[in-house]
């Protein structure tokens, strides 16, 4: 069996022949980063396309230099591939044919994928794109194109070997002020500078993108941060967290992100324990700030709705699908709960779990109590339902059924003609894409400028579709948001209505781009 860590197996298949042909496809391909065209300015977007090429390539080279920054370390592009040697893929085949991706103009030079944009625009087409710089701005627009191309990349090496999906046809003009298509972003007036204090509740693939992307905007927007989360990095980790330069397996995840945040003089505070457990420490209720959370189990989005915070932004990632979404907890608009509250037969979240691990609901109950662990049947009869792959049945011994639902990384499903086995790729992209727009969210806030309004979702199997929903709360009334006591607590809190992200009990009356 291949333990190449770009490859992750549906679980109940054994690999056939398939995993061969998928590392073959990637290792056949040689990528040339052409980034002697980046402006200094774009040196997180140079640093974030180097760490996910080298991730997921055996074959990269550097064309040109630059500038590259990643998590608030800069150093030249060559070195941070260099850095990057002692966690790339073995490769398995010599390289066939080159793939160039460049990122702002390259001398004229041709590309196949051509990166640019500026503050607000991302620029993804079959030539090389503008990178144009905006004083006082990070270039989140460019950070966020390099997520987009290596989507792109990612799609057309795995087609011959089954990978369905929707590939870019034209030159890509992407908004993030009102996230719609062929909008270029123009001039955009700050209606204020107020620093806005954060919580991240999770410091996972999501979270560390965010602290990343942070750090490579201008510091002085942000008053505090608080990182939230009980556990240490594995070893797993720094393959599917782009944000990660070394192995530092062990180490706090709050912890980290603390210290990468302090380096660059941002006030924070890391909480090793779970955001319940935050909860409960805090001497009142209430966040005055903007949480971000990315929770992966029914436990975890309950308790970030508990907290009951003026802006909560809910980033969600499944498989290369993934949301960001605002919330204000009852202003008529979903919370982060609003779509777990089950309106079928299945009305107890033992019986939700239980769909999704394949246990019996008696099982999950006795789980669900304090000191459980999962035993070796456990898993067994997991694996056997294609949950989880048999690396992972090894690995979840003794841990906690939160654990094994919280077992899901961002990934690309291939599916081979035939009975062959279907391969998972991860695909750190995901969470990174996924990261930068919440940061971006937090940097509208600071400057006043409209936010997502409400719900926006993506899929990189395909592309950005130009538009966010409005999700209504839900209408049964079971929702934690339809708690009198709750929406009497954020009255409370939060009667006033300036201040950061403050729209509290009233639809948010954000629009279009500027």
């Amino acid at each position: 069996m291949l333990t190449d860590p770009r490859l992750r197996l549906v679980a109940g298949t054994e690999l056939a022949d398939n995993d061969e042909a998928v590392l073959a496809a990637l290792d056949g391909v040689r990528v040339v980063l052409r980034v002697d065209g980046a402006p200094p300015s774009a040196s997180a977007a140079v640093g974030l396309l180097i760490g996910l090429v080298a991730r997921l390539f055996a074959h990269v080279h550097i064309d040109g230099d630059a500038r590259a920054e990643v998590s608030g370390l800069t150093m030249s592009a060559s070195e941070l591939l260099e850095r990057l040697r002692w966690l790339r893929p073995a490769a398995v085949t010599q390289p066939t044919v080159d793939k160039v991706i460049g990122i702002g103009l390259t001398g004229g030079r041709p590309v196949d994928l051509g990166i640019g944009g500026g503050a607000w625009t991302a620029r993804v087409g079959r030539e090389p794109q503008p990178v144009t710089q905006v004083h006082g701005v990070p270039l989140f627009g460019v950070q966020a194109a390099a997520c987009l191309a290596v989507a792109e990349l990612i799609k057309e090496t795995l087609l011959p070997v089954g990978f369905r999906s929707r590939r870019l046809d034209r030159t890509l003009v992407w908004d993030l002020l009102s996230y719609r298509i062929d909008t270029a972003t123009g001039r955009v007036d700050r209606q204020r500078r107020v620093p806005v204090e954060v919580a991240l509740a999770g410091v996972g693939s999501v979270g560390t993108s965010v602290v990343s992307t942070l750090l490579a905007a201008n510091t002085p927007f942000l008053s505090k941060v608080v990182l939230i989360d009980p556990e240490d990095f594995d070893d797993r980790n720094p393959f599917r967290y782009p944000a990660l330069l070394d192995d530092i397996t062990g180490a706090g995840k709050a912890q980290w992100a603390r210290q990468r945040l302090a380096d660059a003089g941002v006030e924070a505070s890391a909480y090793r324990g779970t955001v319940a457990q935050w909860v409960a420490d805090r001497p009142e209720p209430g966040f005055d700030g903007v949480l971000v959370a990315s929770p992966d189990t029914l436990t975890g989005r309950r308790d970030v709705t508990d907290v009951l915070a003026r802006t909560t932004l809910s980033v969600g990632v499944a498989g290369l699908a993934f949301h960001v979404s605002r919330h204000h907890l009852g202003d008529g608009l979903a919370c982060p709960y609003c779509e777990y509250v089950n309106t079928g037969p299945l009305s107890t979240q033992a019986e939700v779990y239980a769909v999704h691990t394949g246990l019996e609901v008696a099982r999950v109950l006795q789980l669900m109590q304090p000191g459980a662990v999962l035993a070796a049947d456990d898993l067994a009869r997991v694996h056997a339902t294609g949950k989880i792959s048999m690396a992972s049945r090894a690995a979840l011994l003794g841990h906690r059924l939160d654990d094994l639902i919280a077992r899901a990384y961002a990934e690309v499903r291939v599916a081979p003609a035939g009975d062959a086995a279907q391969v998972l790729l991860a695909a750190p992209y995901v969470s990174a894409l996924a990261g930068v727009l919440a940061a971006v969210e937090i940097y509208k806030i600071n400057l006043g400028l409209p936010v997502v309004d409400r719900r926006l979702d993506l899929d990189l199997s395909g592309l950005p579709q130009g538009y966010v929903r409005r999700p209504s709360a839900d209408a049964t009334g079971r929702c934690l948001c339809a708690s009198g006591f709750r929406q009497a607590a954020m009255r409370r809190l939060y009667r006033s209505m300036g201040g950061p992200g403050r729209v509290v009990l009233q639809s948010a009356p954000t629009g279009g781009a500027h």
